[in-house]
């Protein structure tokens, strides 16, 4: 089992929400797209061919602040991931083996 805390950043300018809220006679205020991410991840081996995998993958927290007409909005977003993992190796040949891996898929 493996943890890893790091830096993430959403690029993009205001998450492409600028020309819409424009388009409403309002503007974008405040834009926090630098977050704290972080991975936890393991795995079991159970024979020289064939492992479990799996881990799980959050990029942060990142918002917008606009204003539109009669008030304020707020927007939030929190990406995540849950992978899941198989790895398989079967042996073709003394000499030849296969490899082949499948994966997960993204939370919410």
């Amino acid at each position: 089992m493996s943890v890893r805390v790091d830096w993430s950043h959403a690029s993009g300018g205001a998450y492409g929400i600028d020309p819409d809220l424009a388009a409403e006679g309002g503007a974008v205020s405040h834009v926090d797209d630098n977050g704290t991410g972080g991975k936890a991840y393991g795995g079991y081996q159970f024979n020289p061919n064939f492992a479990l995998e799996g881990s799980y993958v959050h990029l942060g927290k990142f918002s917008v602040d606009g204003t539109i007409p009669g008030g304020t909005e707020h927007a939030e977003v929190r990406p995540d991931c849950l992978v899941r993992c198989c790895s398989g190796h079967p042996a073709l040949a003394t000499k030849l083996l296969a490899a082949g891996q499948g994966w997960g898929l993204p939370l919410g």
